[in-house]
């Protein structure tokens, strides 16, 4: 994987260039003791898309998508002390142990909702983040927090099962190139479709709003965004919901092939934005 292509075009993995110019951690290189890597030491490849802990309906999310080398590149959308929204980047590779590891990335300065282009910075880590999947479906994540179960994320009752209806998009990262810095996952199941964006507020503090609905057809779709507001953060063991919706406007997604769309934000805006190839 060219790790210099994607310094230069999605703006999120500097933090990636850094780790390999100083040399891989060792607790990436052989695992560690934390969480459990399972007695085979193989972990399957999840599905792409939303992913929960089952204890935490509502809650936390992560979203994942897996490439042909087996990397995953991902997010994990929590909050902060304070309830507001923000979001942490990784990408894994396998450790020796069978379980997917990396290093949880936070990065400020990036672009808002209703803002001109301005790519991100990278901050600091927060932490290693590991995987292991028991199944494509199901698994475990051990990171900052402690140690998690996760499981695909049902927007619709059985639709983590059935998959997106035919025409619709599977669970996948999009992006605007020419907005490098915020991007966007989208998933449909049946007709149903769950779009996430992470970009940036006034502040240049990382933010995510959400999107879900009925897609009017299996490529197009209008929904509410909405900045979701005092949920629970990475380091707290206490469950907290969501308190608050914050409504953002209208946006519609139009699918014109299975890698583009065009997203028309709540200002009328038209953002091009197409597949991510990792």
């Amino acid at each position: 994987m060219d790790l210099y292509k994607k310094l230069r075009s999605f703006g999120w993995l500097g933090a990636i260039l850094l780790a390999t110019t100083f040399g891989p951690s060792p607790a990436l290189a052989q695992g560690d003791n934390s969480g459990s890597a399972g007695s085979s030491g193989v972990s399957f490849t999840p599905v792409a898309g939303f992913w929960q802990n089952p204890n935490e309906p509502g809650g936390r999310g992560v979203v994942i998508e897996t490439n042909a080398s087996g990397e995953m590149f991902g997010a994990v959308l929590v909050f902060d002390n304070t309830g507001r929204s923000e979001w942490y980047i990784f990408e894994t590779t396998a450790a020796a142990d069978g379980r997917q590891a990396g290093l949880l990335q936070k990065f400020v300065g990036g672009q808002h909702l209703d803002g001109e282009y301005r790519q991100g910075a990278f901050l600091d880590f927060q932490g290693v983040v590991y995987f292991r999947f028991d199944s494509p479906t199901a698994g475990e994540m051990t990171w900052p927090g402690g140690v998690m179960p996760i499981t695909r994320y049902d927007v619709i009752a059985g639709g983590a099962q059935s998959g997106p209806a035919a025409g619709a998009p599977a669970g996948s990262w999009w992006w605007a190139e020419g907005e490098n810095g915020r991007g966007y996952f989208l998933e449909a199941q049946g007709d149903n479709l769950y779009f996430a964006a992470l970009m940036y507020n006034d502040l240049g503090q990382s933010t995510w709003y959400y999107a879900r609905g009925s897609m009017t057809t299996p490529t197009f779709f209008q929904g509410t965004l909405n900045e979701p507001h005092g949920g629970q953060s990475m380091m707290s063991e206490q469950f907290q919901q969501p308190t608050q919706n914050f409504n953002e406007g209208q946006i519609t997604v139009q699918f014109t092939s299975n890698n583009a769309a065009m997203l028309t934000l709540h200002n009328g805006r038209q953002v091009p934005i197409t597949r991510y190839g990792f």
